[in-house]
């Protein structure tokens, strides 16, 4: 597939994202191998810098197998081996192509949104919510950033907030924790009410310029008996991140049609 993305300023990164490549993929740009993944059912991202070409035509190439596993075949240790369903073969999800700051939330948290949000604690007076976020600076210089975390209500009111100075050195990752601390919460409660919470995290300059943000949605919810499952079961890791967004159709029995929308501050080109 040829595909022009739109310019980018001195120091940003690229990154192509593949919501689902079944079984693997092995991934060329502009003649360059760019990486490769194993499973079919999980996101990926990979680091398309040094070969993208800004402005310009850009050639992507994906190479999927979806070989049954079998002993001895392309895929004998892929997930899942054997079951009653149906399993998707090529790109059968999305695949975006965004555009980064040298500073921003991690892109490469194993696929996810570089954030990670628990309720730790709740009642009817009050629910502590601890949520960890990645950032990294790919950057050649350290900096200093504001990390801003706000829960957002149904109706559009910032119920909680909290915000750490981080100093970033150069090519390298950082983690900040907060807890936000939420009176007389909603909380979700499943097919009778599920309401639910965004979560804003923003990477702010001292000054405020926003270097970036994402967003996700999150319940507050009961914590179970079990710690661990209470752990996984309120964790929120998938996130949407403001950005400019071209998206291109996923190709399926015509050829791809391109799309372009702007939001924010981060620009994205997705096969939709």
């Amino acid at each position: 597939m040829t595909f022009t993305p739109p310019a980018m300023d001195a120091g940003q990164r690229a990154w192509l994202q593949f919501d689902a490549a079944s079984r693997t993929a092995e991934v060329w740009l502009n003649g360059h191998r760019i990486g490769g993944h194993k499973g079919g059912f999980s996101r990926f991202r990979l680091d398309a810098t040094r070969a993208l070409r800004a402005g310009q035509a850009n050639t992507l190439l994906v190479k999927v197998d979806n070989t049954q596993p079998a002993q001895g075949s392309s895929t004998a240790d892929i997930l899942p081996l054997a079951g009653d369903f149906f399993v998707h073969g090529g790109l059968y999800r999305p695949v975006s192509l965004i555009v980064t700051n040298a500073v921003h939330v991690d892109m490469l948290d194993a696929g996810g949104s570089g954030i990670f949000a628990t309720t730790k604690s709740i009642d009817a007076a009050m629910a502590n919510v601890d949520v960890r976020v990645r950032i990294r600076n790919d950057g050649t210089k350290t900096q200093a950033v504001n990390a801003v975390v706000r829960l957002i209500d149904a109706g559009g009111k910032t119920v909680a907030t909290a915000t750490r100075r981080i100093p970033l050195r150069a090519d390298s990752a950082s983690e900040s924790a907060e807890t936000l601390s939420v009176a007389t919460p909603h909380l979700w409660s499943g097919v009778a009410d599920p309401y639910l919470h965004r979560l804003v995290v923003e990477i702010a300059t001292p000054s405020g310029a926003v270097l970036d943000r994402v967003e996700q949605a999150f319940g507050i919810r009961e914590m179970r008996a079990d710690p661990a499952a209470a752990s996984c079961s309120t964790a929120s890791r998938c996130g949407s991140r403001a950005s400019a967004i071209t998206r291109i159709a996923r190709a399926r029995a015509g050829r791809p049609r391109l799309r372009i929308s702007s939001r924010m501050s981060r620009s994205c080109a997705k096969w939709a």
